[in-house]
């Protein structure tokens, strides 16, 4: 598609359409992430009810695709562009000699109308 004439002319654009295919993508790689580690999890599963696998193996295949499914839903929540953003999260902890202050930047969903 890049190498078509004239995508280059309007460079705009054709940012655009190479951010969107980079974007596809990763969610598509992402899709089979959670695909194999699933695929993985069945197959170990047969063996292990066949006899042929380990209950620590099948276990170790089940935690993987549970793990890859949580981080596809988490990032699937977080796909906006003002997603990009970081806060600053100041925890004030009282102690008895005083306050500890502990600070952290974390990604947060914020509207682009706070300021940030």
């Amino acid at each position: 598609m890049s190498l078509s004439p004239g995508f280059w002319d309007d460079n705009a654009r054709a940012t655009g359409t190479m951010k969107e295919i980079k974007l596809n993508e990763y969610w598509i790689h992402l899709f089979q992430a959670v695909e194999n580690s699933l695929e993985d999890f069945i197959v170990l599963f047969e063996f292990w009810k066949g006899g042929d696998a380990t209950e620590q193996e099948t276990q170790d295949a089940y935690n993987k695709a549970i793990t890859a499914i949580e981080e596809a839903e988490f990032k699937s929540t977080l796909n906006k562009p003002e997603d990009d953003k970081l806060i600053l999260v100041q925890v004030v902890q009282k102690v008895r000699t005083g306050r500890k202050c502990f600070c952290a930047c974390i990604p947060c969903m914020v509207k682009s109308k706070v300021g940030l």
